[in-house]
């Protein structure tokens, strides 16, 4: 069975790395440093913090590169 996710659906720091194929300590580290190249972390009560699917889907699909041809 195929669900469809809302896109405002938010998500953890694990499952938000998961997705982006990145390290859980990366994100962290992109939050402690106010890299302007994340997804826009939102607070959710004093400590937790999480991400809207959209954002990440959008981050990703702006990475995509054409893979070049092997040099021959």
């Amino acid at each position: 069975m195929m669900t469809t996710e809302s896109p405002d659906v938010l998500i953890d720091t694990v499952e938000a790395a998961r997705r982006m194929g990145i390290a859980t300590t990366t994100l962290h580290w992109w939050r402690w440093k106010g890299s302007p190249d994340q997804p826009l972390p939102l607070r959710v009560g004093r400590r937790g913090v999480r991400y809207r699917a959209s954002d990440i889907a959008n981050w990703i699909a702006n990475r995509e590169t054409k893979a070049k041809p092997a040099k021959q």
